[in-house]
C-alpha cells in the first residue's frame, strides 16, 4: 500500500464512504497507534502528516517481514517486530501525551482577538466602534468621521477646518488586548493598530506645517503624500515614547509597547529618518548613534539609549497586520508577549529556560489560542496549560 493510498483510505473513512472491511482496518490502526478518530480529526496538518508517515512506516516494516527468505525470516521477524513495537509504543505515548495535554487546551480554549477599538473625540465622548453601526459618527473641525460597512474608521474633510491653534481637536483611537483596528486619516494615510495600542492624532491637518501623530503600542503605516497651499510637502511624523520618525510617504511598522525593553521600526517602502527623543532634547548627550535614515528592508532597534540598524525580516514584522503569527525563530518570550496581547491572557513562565526556545511555522491569527500553542507543543520541547485567563508555560 502506498502512502497516497493510505491517505485516501483515511479520507474515505472520515467521510463515511469506506467499506465495513476498510472501517475495521482503519479502527485497528487507530487502536494500535494510540489515537482515536476524534483526536485524529483535531490534529492540525503537520500532526496528521507525522501520524500518517509513522503509520506507513509501520506497515512497510510489517510487509517486509513477510517478504524475507525462510532461513532468515525468524530472525528478521524478531528484529522488525521489536522495531515496530517500539515505534508503535512511541507513537502511542506521543499521541497520548500530546492529546492529554491538548485536551486541557481544547477544554479551556480562548477565542482569537476581534476587530474593535474605542474612539475618544475631542470633547471626551467615547465611542466603542464594535458596538455602533456603519455610518456617520461625528463631525469635528470640518471633518466627517464615519465607520464603513467593512468596519474601517474613516476621516473625510467636508468643509473648511479653519486655522489650527493650541486647542485643536485631538482624537484618540485605542485598542484593548484582543482587539485591532484600521483607520484612514483625513490625508488618506492608513494605519493598522495592533492589540493594546493607542494612537493620538488631529481630526484635520489643515493649516499644519507637519502631520504629527503619537503612538504607544504597535501600528503599521501606509503614509500618503500631502502638500500645503504653497505645494510644499508636509512631512508625516510619528512620536513614540523614545523616538521621532519622519516620513514623506512610505510603508513601515513600529513596535513600541511600553512594557517592552526596546522599540523596533521596520521599513518596507520609501525612506524614513528616525531619531531618539532623549538625544533631540539634550544639548550635552552624544547623538552620534541616535539618528538614522532607514532603507527598505532595514529595521532599527532602539534599546538602552542606542540604535542598532540591521536587515529586517519584513514578513515577521507585518505578519500581525496580514493576519498571521509567524514563528520565524523569535524567542518564546517574545512570541508569548504577542499571544498575551492578541488573546487577552496573562502568560506565566514556570520554566525560565523556555523563554529562549525558538520555533518555526505560521498560524492564522483567527485560530483559537490552542491552535498556536499546540503547534509549538508538537516539538515536545515545551508544554502549556490554560487555567482561566492564565497560560502557564512549562
Amino acid at each position: 500500500m502506498s502512502i497516497n493510498r493510505l491517505g485516501s483510505l483515511l479520507d474515505k473513512y472520515q467521510q463515511g464512504e469506506s467499506t465495513p472491511d476498510e472501517n475495521e482496518r482503519v479502527e485497528k490502526w487507530f487502536a494500535e497507534h494510540g489515537a482515536i478518530e476524534t483526536q485524529f480529526e483535531q490534529m492540525d496538518e503537520q500532526a496528521r502528516e507525522a501520524w500518517v508517515d509513522a503509520l506507513f512506516a509501520d506497515i512497510e516494516l510489517r510487509n517486509r517481514q513477510s517478504d524475507q527468505p525462510l532461513k532468515t525470516k525468524k530472525l528478521w521477524w524478531k528484529i522488525t517486530s521489536a522495531a515496530a513495537a517500539v515505534m508503535v509504543l512511541g507513537l502511542s505515548i506521543y499521541f497520548y501525551n500530546n492529546y492529554q495535554d491538548g485536551n486541557n487546551l481544547i477544554n479551556n480554549d480562548i477565542s482569537s482577538g476581534k476587530t474593535g477599538a474605542t474612539l475618544t473625540l475631542a470633547n471626551g465622548k467615547q465611542i466603542r466602534l464594535a458596538d455602533v453601526k456603519s455610518g456617520a459618527l461625528a463631525t469635528e473641525g470640518g471633518t466627517l468621521i464615519s465607520k464603513t460597512i467593512n468596519g474601517e474608521l474613516v476621516y473625510v474633510i467636508n468643509g473648511p477646518g479653519g486655522v489650527p491653534g493650541p486647542n485643536d481637536a485631538t482624537n484618540v483611537l485605542s485598542t484593548a488586548y484582543g482587539q485591532w483596528y484600521l483607520v484612514s486619516l483625513p490625508d488618506q494615510t492608513k494605519i493598522w493598530l495592533n492589540a493594546g495600542s493607542t494612537l493620538k492624532y488631529p481630526s484635520n491637518f489643515d493649516g499644519y506645517k507637519e502631520r504629527i501623530v503619537e503612538l504607544s503600542g504597535e501600528a503599521y503605516f501606509e503614509v500618503s503624500h500631502l502638500k500645503d497651499a504653497q505645494l510644499r510637502r508636509l512631512p508625516f511624523i510619528v512620536k513614540t515614547k523614545n523616538q521621532r520618525i519622519i516620513v514623506l510617504g512610505t510603508h513601515f511598522n513600529i513596535n513600541s509597547y511600553g512594557d517592552a525593553p526596546e522599540e523596533t521600526t521596520t521599513l518596507l517602502e520609501g525612506s524614513i529618518l528616525i531619531s531618539a527623543l532623549d538625544a533631540l532634547n539634550s544639548k550635552t548627550q552624544d547623538t552620534t548613534n541616535n539618528s538614522h535614515v532607514l532603507k527598505p528592508g532595514q529595521k532599527a532597534v532602539y534599546r538602552n539609549h542606542k540604535y542598532v540598524v540591521a536587515k529586517a525580516d519584513t514578513a515577521v514584522a507585518v505578519a500581525w497586520k496580514n493576519g498571521n503569527f509567524l514563528l520565524n525563530g523569535e524567542p518564546l518570550d517574545v512570541v508569548m508577549a504577542k499571544v498575551a496581547r492578541w488573546y487577552n491572557v496573562e502568560v506565566i513562565f514556570t520554566n525560565d529556560a523556555a523563554k529562549k526556545l525558538r520555533f518555526e511555522g505560521s498560524v492564522p491569527r483567527t485560530s483559537d489560542i490552542s491552535g498556536v500553542l499546540r503547534r509549538m507543543m508538537l516539538t515536545r520541547t515545551v508544554d502549556f496549560e490554560i487555567v482561566g485567563n492564565k497560560v502557564y508555560v512549562k
